[in-house]
């Protein structure tokens, strides 16, 4: 059984005040990109389906630290370009690209942040502040947990693989403020 999945990928390690950052006006950031210089971003998938020409997602959150005239970024996944973007000082930047599920990997995978020195930019500083990546992925549990939605129609009884013992606990948390102890399954 395959289900779609999301990835919140987030580091609070600068605090900067003055850059408040999206609608929830954050105020940490995970690192800064410097003029014509890039910063990579590394995260893990335990799992992947295996979906010939499926389509999963990229977005992420930057800000603005200076940019003369504009900002210009381009965001790579796997070394794969997925945003090219010109965008005004002072604002933030969220995007969202729809990628091809291929451009992923079952393991290490990396998001790389470039700031450009051209078209007549003369500086360029960004704050990234989060991504989400969403994709198809497989009830295999990872460090014997998983988390997972299943689709309406998907089967009712699906076979979740990974787990180092058959003694096992599930919750229904589609309420976070009151799971349920599933019994019998």
């Amino acid at each position: 059984v395959q289900f779609w999945n999301k990835l919140h990928l987030e580091q609070n390690l600068k605090y900067l005040t003055n850059y408040p950052g999206g609608t929830a006006k954050d105020v940490w950031y995970w690192d800064y990109v410097q003029a014509n210089g890039s910063k990579t971003f590394t995260f893990t998938l335990p799992s992947l389906a295996n979906r010939p020409g499926a389509t999963a997602r990229l977005s992420g959150l930057l800000r603005s630290y200076s940019g003369v005239p504009q900002h210009h970024t381009r965001i790579y996944l796997n070394d794969n370009l997925v945003d090219d973007a010109f965008w005004n000082n002072k604002t933030t930047y969220l995007f969202t690209k729809d990628i091809p599920q291929s451009y992923l990997v079952a393991g290490a995978n990396t998001i790389k942040v470039e700031a450009l020195l051209d078209n007549g930019i003369t500086s360029n500083l960004v704050l990234s502040n989060w991504f989400e990546v969403e994709y198809w992925d497989v009830l295999t549990a990872a460090a014997n947990r998983i988390d997972f939605t299943l689709e309406p129609g998907a089967a009712t009884n699906p076979e979740i693989t990974g787990f180092s013992s058959d003694q096992l606990e599930l919750f229904d948390i589609s309420d976070p403020e009151a799971p349920q102890r599933l019994v019998n399954y």
